[in-house]
């Protein structure tokens, strides 16, 4: 028991003695932490946030002042995220506090590092944690923590161009359906609720707008999406009415952003930016 009279002994041994030995003289042990439950605050294709929900218990009869952490984030072994935080937070005697730690992974962090992660529906993690407290006599001491887990691999939908049938070709304009290939390469669904988009072919603005027809794509699924676009010769100029003519290849710059619902848990909803060139045909 940490009575006055005990920490007065203890503070006078302090000089003669290491820390571990003042620990003894007071009666002091120390505290116990263990990871209550890993918690995604959210979450998009290019990062995710969590924080690691610590149980804090203080099995003295003298109160602890928790004054800070560090941590670590390894992948594969090397350190992707690391940081520290100082805090003031009292643990009372005899007592269990609830301490978060909280955590952020950019995806491409670790696949600058491990490109074979892409090529996986999840990876292993270890989170490498130090606990900094301050208690009477004894001063200051770390307690280690180290929790192991898994994260999902999460990577964004692509969509590309891949051909173009022609529905009406007059003198002074066409009618066109644009075959967009979706693919979703995700260990879970996505539903594409609208596309806002731009597209560019040969260098000249074809057509811009929002998509409204939901379309849903499996998991590790693919999905055609069919645009309609109309072109007017007249303002946009015969080049392009010969381009359609000569039947070959165009060059395309497709920029969109695509509003997505997922069925993940860890990945509600998001939005998510794409800018792809390619070249298409006629089909």
């Amino acid at each position: 028991m940490l009575t006055s009279k005990t920490l007065a002994i203890a503070g006078a041994a302090a000089v003669l003695a290491g820390c571990s030995s003042v620990r003894e003289l007071a009666g002091f042990k120390d505290p116990a932490v263990t990871v209550k439950s890993v918690r995604f605050v959210d979450a998009d294709f290019t990062k995710v946030n969590l924080a690691l929900d610590l149980d804090v218990h203080n099995p003295n009869n003298a109160g602890a002042q928790l004054r800070g952490y560090d941590y670590k984030l390894l992948v594969e072994g090397s350190p992707v995220v690391s940081g520290e935080q100082k805090t003031k937070t009292a643990i009372g005697a005899n007592t269990n506090s609830t301490v978060s730690v909280p955590m952020t992974l950019e995806y491409d962090a670790v696949y600058s590092l491990y490109e074979t992660l892409k090529n996986q529906k999840s990876f292993k993690y270890i989170a490498d944690c130090g606990l900094k407290f301050d208690a009477p006599v004894v001063g200051t001491m770390t307690v280690p923590l180290k929790h192991e887990g898994v994260l999902p691999v999460v990577k964004p939908p692509t969509v590309s161009l891949d051909s173009y049938e022609v529905k009406k070709l007059g003198m002074t304009g066409a009618d066109l359906l644009l075959n967009l290939h979706v693919s979703n390469p995700n260990a879970f669904s996505v539903l594409l609720n609208k596309m806002q988009y731009g597209l560019k072919v040969n260098g000249q603005e074809w057509a811009n707008g929002v998509t409204r027809n939901a379309l849903s794509i499996g998991e590790d699924g693919e999905a055609t999406m069919a645009l309609p676009v109309s072109l007017d010769f007249v303002r946009m100029g015969r080049t392009v009415f010969q381009s359609l003519s000569d039947k070959k290849p165009l060059d395309y710059d497709l920029s969109a952003s695509l509003d997505v619902n997922t069925s993940s848990p860890l990945l509600k909803h998001a939005v998510v930016p794409v800018s792809k060139s390619g070249t298409f045909s006629l089909r």
